[in-house]
């Protein structure tokens, strides 16, 4: 019998990716004005042993986008190995998160998941169909031995 971590793992694996397939092989909304219906998004937390699974099956996708919205210093410290860095601070962050393809799944993270959360809230709104944030962020992915790049 499977332990119930590695059961969670496979079958986060196995929804996202038929869920994520499912929904970003549907056509866009012409207008986004607003949260997608039930059924239309998929917005959630993850912990950094099920982000980790989540980097090594989807990490080299073109179709997959590790987000970092910490600051360019924090970034420059220690990232998340294949990340995009957005300062989650900076007066134009509304717009580069609406300039980001709409047909990827996004993994988003920060420090401690504050503003992770917050741009998961805001991916949402912005009709982007699957968005997960890293539980705990940085700190916690770190704390639980997972390694960061400079």
């Amino acid at each position: 019998m499977l332990s119930r971590k590695a059961a969670l793992l496979l079958i986060l694996a196995a929804c996202c990716t038929l869920f994520g397939a499912e929904v970003l092989a549907r056509p866009m909304r012409a207008e986004c004005t607003g949260p997608a219906a039930p059924g239309e998004q998929f917005l959630g937390q993850v912990t950094p042993a099920e982000a980790n699974t989540l980097l090594k099956v989807f990490g080299q996708s073109k179709r997959f986008l590790l987000l970092d919205v910490r600051t360019e210093s924090e970034y420059e410290a220690g990232h998340l190995a294949g990340s995009r860095q957005l300062d989650f601070y900076a007066p134009d962050f509304p717009k580069l998160l609406a300039a980001i393809p709409r047909d990827v799944v996004i993994l988003v993270y920060c420090a401690s998941g504050n503003r992770s959360k917050q741009t998961m809230t805001m991916l949402g709104s912005l009709c982007f169909p699957v968005v997960l944030d890293l539980q705990g962020g940085v700190k916690r992915w770190v704390g639980e031995g997972y390694p960061l790049v400079q």
